[in-house]
């Protein structure tokens, strides 16, 4: 490889395990013009490995993104552990058998991604930088894959990816990396590192009372179950859009909820309710604007849709960008899904 002079830009390069695999071949190539022209960068060819030419139509002033994606043997761990512990109590409740003669094969494919970008500055701030940048990119190739190949392809979120992340860097006129480090993201995406609380009295009181009212088909039911899948989506994988329609979903199914109960309350009969304001034209933002529907009834609140009150807050805010994610296939950033932790 050529040197080129020293007021070259400096890359980093992430090495990124996909928690899912992806069928993309061994070796392939993505490269993106993230836009941007570096200040105070001479303008050089960027190399990203030893005898390989250099990137096409990017120099080292211009921002960019490359992936390399490489294929590895693994195996299910989650799995085999699972095996194992499924084992283990058989033992328990019928003593112990010989060994099995056939023993499952839990080798699997992992992709991890080679993901090379311009490191703006030496701070943990541009390295955290340089990452979204090019997770945002395998976000990109990832879906574009699922679209190719007709499959239901996961969003690759921090959230979803192996907590630690090793990274190089280096001049990008030259092929000297440095010692590795590693980004820590904070969290743990693996089922088995999840460790719940244990049960208490009160909890499991809760636990029970829930089954009961499951049993029932009590209404609330739903809600929460909406409620706990808006949480997941946000908390455990980083989707976003998901966890925005979980949350408004789990709005729409309490607040209609509450309606029909009241008037259940009333006597009224389902098909004069199904007439009033269940009609197949009506819509929930249209019952809740009604002064016939949840004011006259509750007799207190604020359900006005301009204010602050917490029913403006609710329809401009979650409802709003719920329209907007399910019609225009918007994707909140965190901070603007942020929303329905409020």
């Amino acid at each position: 490889m050529t040197d080129h002079p020293e007021s070259a830009s400096r890359v980093i390069a992430f090495f990124i395990p996909l928690q899912e695999p992806l069928g993309i071949p061994q070796g392939s190539t993505y490269s993106f013009d993230e836009g941007s022209v570096l200040p105070d960068i001479e303008p050089q060819p960027v190399y990203v490995e030893r005898g390989l030419p250099s990137i096409p139509h990017r120099d080292s002033s211009q921002l960019f993104v490359s992936l390399k994606f490489w294929r590895a043997r693994s195996t299910f761990a989650q799995l085999s552990e699972q095996m194992l512990a499924v084992g283990r109590v058989l033992d328990q409740v019928r003593g112990p058998r010989p060994k099995p003669s056939t023993v499952l094969d839990l080798a699997c494919p992992l992709t991890v991604v080679e993901a090379v970008t311009q490191l703006t500055g030496s701070s943990p701030v541009e390295v955290s930088s340089a990452f979204d940048r090019c997770l945002a990119r395998i976000s990109q190739v990832a879906f574009a894959y699922g679209l190719a190949t007709h499959q239901s392809v996961a969003p690759i979120t921090a959230r979803r990816l192996c907590p630690l992340i090793t990274y190089m860097t280096r001049d990008a006129s030259n092929d000297e990396w440095s010692e590795t480090s590693v980004i820590d993201l904070g969290h743990y995406n693996e089922v088995r590192r999840s460790v719940p609380p244990e049960l208490d009295g009160d909890a499991q009181g809760r636990l029970l009372a829930t089954l009961s009212a499951m049993a029932i088909e009590d209404p609330v039911v739903p809600y929460l179950e909406l409620s706990s899948e808006a949480r997941r989506a946000f908390d455990r994988e980083g989707d976003t859009r998901s966890a925005v329609i979980h949350s408004q979903a789990a709005c729409e199914v309490l607040l209609d909820s509450v309606l029909q109960a009241l008037l259940w309350e009333e006597g009224v009969a389902p098909l004069d309710a199904a007439e009033g304001l269940f009609s197949p034209t009506s819509t929930l933002g249209g019952r809740v604007r009604r002064f016939d529907a949840y004011a006259s009834r509750l007799g207190s609140g604020n359900w006005r849709f301009d204010g602050d009150g917490p029913v403006a807050t609710w329809y401009n805010s979650l409802a709003s960008l719920r329209n907007h994610c399910v019609h225009a296939g918007f994707r909140p950033s965190h901070r603007e899904a942020l929303v329905i932790r409020r």
